[in-house]
């Protein structure tokens, strides 16, 4: 049962880490923060749902084009 609740809070911890910070520390009021990130999260999950134009098929990964390409 603790490796469960171990690995539950290491799953929490990595979904509110920032990507990117300077220095060597960051703060991060964790009680409000969370509560925007979460709302950010589900808006936009909902909203490019409903409203993305581009699909997969319309798109190519730059490794897999060649020079001068007409793609």
């Amino acid at each position: 049962m603790l490796d469960e609740e171990r690995e539950a809070e290491r799953e929490e911890r990595r979904k509110y880490r920032p990507y990117k910070f300077s220095g060597k520390s960051f703060t991060f009021d964790l009680n409000h923060e969370r509560v925007i990130l979460d709302d950010l999260r589900t808006w936009a999950t909902n909203y490019f749902s409903k409203e993305f134009v581009i699909t997969r098929e319309m798109y190519k990964l730059l490794k897999d084009l060649k020079p001068n390409s007409e793609n």
